[in-house]
């Protein structure tokens, strides 16, 4: 149940949910560390399932970002469409690469990668390379960070102790402060 719940949250986040897919498998790294899941097998799940988000939008992409994208309601002339063609078909698989490892840039690429016609083994292709160094180090980071955030919270009450002292006395001196007769001539 626990790799179905990770393949389900890192899709739909990588799919277009407002939350990026990084947190998503930041936070199943912090199932490995819990012991609920295991590294090798996580990871195994999560990559699928991160490529098929991705190319959930690149789908979208191909099938309605071409009519808006062609539309006069943008402003992009036929000539200046043509031209991002011939452009995301030699840059196209550097930019799909970028994109993933970039968040807020992943969902506008991969779905102008698919109004703009780019082949599909291209974008998977770059996906795909991407995406094997991605994700493994996200979730191993996610599980490395669980750690040092048990470390905090263990801590937490010394700092909040100790933000709480010095918000008393920073109230406590605005008050005597305040109470003071102010010295005029």
């Amino acid at each position: 149940m626990t790799y179905l719940a990770v393949v389900a949250s890192i899709f739909l986040t990588g799919a277009g949910l407002p939350l990026p897919e990084d947190v998503a498998l930041l936070g199943a790294g912090a199932l490995v560390l819990r012991g609920w899941a295991r590294l090798g097998p996580l990871v195994a799940v999560a990559l699928p399932a991160v490529v098929a988000g991705d190319l959930f939008l690149y789908a979208v992409g191909a099938r309605l970002g071409r009519r808006l994208v062609a539309s006069r309601r943008l402003g992009v002339s036929p000539e200046r469409l043509a031209a991002a063609e011939r452009w995301i078909a030699r840059h196209g698989a550097w930019v799909v690469a970028a994109a993933r490892l970039v968040v807020g840039v992943r969902a506008a690429a991969f779905l102008a990668a698919g109004a703009l016609r780019m082949p599909l083994r291209r974008f998977l292709a770059a996906d795909v390379a991407a995406a094997a160094v991605q994700v493994p180090l996200l979730v191993w980071l996610g599980a490395a960070g669980a750690a040092e955030l048990e470390r905090v919270a263990a801590a937490r009450l010394w700092l909040l102790g100790a933000l709480a002292a010095a918000a008393a006395i920073v109230a406590l001196r605005a008050i005597a402060t305040a109470r003071r007769p102010s010295a005029r001539p």
